[in-house]
């Protein structure tokens, strides 16, 4: 008799998850153990109905009727009542028909039993298999001394938690087997327990409790059926699945064509906005034609400039040889003028040494005046004693006395007239250097003429550069009137540009979401032939499920079997 837990072995070795099988996946990765053991009460069922569990349990007629009314624990698991047994203890057997009308059960007898007594009911119930038994301790009291007849139990000294449904209950002293009909939850170490069948023998206040798991009620061959059956449900079971991801597949379409036509939608927005970018662009062909026109007026003007300004150059190259021309002539006009200077200071000298002689000649003539008014003064002192006859000297020692201050005179007159003609020499060098220093100062307004006439020059070209200049400049203005024209439809240009850019950008735009919608639609279809070879191995799930399903059926329906009675001659 296998458990619980080996029965599910079965079936997830035979669907290949899990189970005993040693190769991965070493877990439920197709079948959840929740799946399986949502199935086991439908498997236990139907295996029933092919072969059910057979028990065969006492109840009592009610006097003075045929009806005998089923109790909770009677239906419990029931499928049918296979046949009643009554009177009781005969041989050979009294086998009675009956009819059922909800949970009331008719014998079919002739006369109705006059008092209580015993009828077996050989009932076909759904096998038991527990899955587990959730309170540790299993051991317990009774609260509360049982009765015959009864359907509940009161236990107490129990440890915590649920006891489950189909759990064995075993009372010291009583030799029926009871098992739990709902589960039960502990509370304060007691439990209310449903049971079934009814208690058959009065049972004493503390007679002890055993709880154990129920194995399986089935035979062997009902247990490889049991495990069959619940893998081929299990594979039906993933059909719907397999409908859904079909459905989903379809949904998924639907998304996938939608996608599609939003893919259309894009690539249409994105031409017309590629064609109203050409149109832009066109526009700034045109623009960038009228722009590069006024840039070839800016061409001729910045040529003519350039002209002015080599021409400019020319003069303006002039006037650095001029005013090298200019600046020797000052220079010479300053040699000249030191030579001047130079000359200048010595006639000063010169004349300077003549007024010293003059000077000098005008003492020596005013000591011969002193002399010759000495001589006069004697020649007068002489002339008044020439017709006397003196008592010594006389006229003629006053003669000589004025002879000789004449000659004294005649002395200084020399001298001064030879200190005149050193002047006349000093004042001739005077004349000989200012003579020299004005023909330097005539040689230096020469140079000074020259260099006047060098700056001029250079006056004249700087002026006829800078009418180059000035013209250069208004070439340049004219220039700039069309730059800024120019500038103008460049600006116009980049605005369409900026347009062309913007219609672009909107159609790269649309284009990407085109590309997005492109490969949401392609996921679409991916998943699609995901959700189509999921389904389709749902199907082959579903192909094997009933196929199996159908195979374990027909050998349930051969399957009578082990043998429960051999006839034999009676004695």
């Amino acid at each position: 008799m296998k458990t619980y837990s080996e029965i599910l072995d079965d079936v997830e070795t035979l669907l290949q998850d899990a189970g005993v099988d040693p190769s991965p996946p070493s877990a439920n990765s197709v079948f959840a153990t929740a799946e399986l053991d949502s199935l086991m009460p439908s498997a236990l069922s139907r295996i029933s109905q092919f072969k059910p569990w057979q028990i065969k349990t006492t109840k009592s007629t009610v006097a003075d009727t045929r009806d005998i009314t089923l109790t909770t624990g009677d239906k419990w698991r029931l499928l049918g009542i296979l046949k009643l047994e009554y009177l009781t203890a005969k041989d050979p057997p009294v086998y009675r028909n009956y009819t059922r009308f909800g949970d009331v059960i008719s014998i079919k007898i002739d006369t109705r039993p006059p008092s209580v007594a015993d009828i077996y009911f050989f009932w076909n119930k759904v096998h038991l298999l527990q899955k587990v038994l959730t309170t540790v301790d299993t051991g317990g009291t009774l609260e509360v001394a049982t009765a015959v007849g009864d359907v509940t139990i009161d236990v107490e000294a129990l440890g915590t938690l649920t006891i489950e449904e189909m759990t064995t209950v075993a009372i010291t002293g009583d030799s029926t087997v009871y098992y739990v009909t709902s589960t039960a939850t502990i509370a304060g170490n007691k439990a209310t327990l449903s049971i079934w069948p009814p208690i058959t023998q009065v049972n004493t206040l503390g007679a002890v409790v055993t709880l154990s798991l129920t194995g399986s009620t089935l035979d062997i061959p009902l247990e490889d059926y049991l495990a069959r059956w619940l893998a081929a449900k299990a594979c039906i079971s993933k059909a719907t699945k397999s409908y859904a991801q079909v459905n989903t597949a379809i949904a998924t379409i639907a998304l996938g064509v939608t996608a599609i036509a939003a893919v259309a939608a894009r690539i249409t927005q994105g031409i017309a906005d590629i064609a109203s970018g050409r149109v832009e662009a066109a526009k700034i062909s045109a623009i960038l034609d009228t722009a590069n026109t006024e840039i070839d007026k800016i061409g001729a003007r910045l040529t003519q400039a350039t002209t002015d300004v080599a021409d400019g150059r020319t003069e303006a190259d002039k006037i650095p040889a001029i005013v090298t021309a200019a600046g020797t002539a000052i220079a010479a006009v300053a040699a000249r003028i030191t030579q001047a200077l130079t000359d200048i200071a010595s006639a000063r000298t010169a004349i300077a040494l003549g007024v010293t002689a003059i000077s000098e000649a005008d003492t020596e003539v005013k000591l011969a005046n002193a002399q010759v008014d000495l001589a006069v003064t004697a020649l007068a002192s002489g002339s008044s004693l020439v017709n006397t006859i003196p008592v010594g000297g006389g006229a003629a020692e006053y003669m000589g006395q004025a002879a000789s201050d004449v000659g004294t005179a005649q002395g200084f007159v020399l001298s001064g007239q030879g200190l005149l003609q050193k002047s006349s020499a000093d004042f001739n060098n005077a004349n000989v250097d200012l003579g020299t220093a004005a023909r330097e100062v005539d040689a230096g307004m020469a140079k000074t003429r020259e260099a006047q006439a060098s700056l001029e020059q250079a006056n004249t070209d700087m002026g006829a550069n800078r009418t180059y200049i000035d013209q250069a400049v208004a070439q340049l203005r004219v220039a700039q009137g069309y730059f800024q024209e120019s500038q103008g439809y460049v600006m116009e240009a980049n605005t369409r540009l900026s347009t062309n850019a913007s219609y672009l950008q909107s159609a790269s735009g649309e284009l990407r979401a085109g590309s997005n919608k492109v490969e949401e639609a392609i996921v679409n279809m991916r998943l699609v032939a995901t959700r189509l070879q999921v389904s389709q191995g749902g199907l082959n799930y579903e192909r094997w499920g009933r196929t199996e399903l159908t195979r374990v059926e027909s050998e349930l329906r051969a399957y009578a079997g082990y043998p429960t009675s051999i006839r034999y001659p009676r004695d």
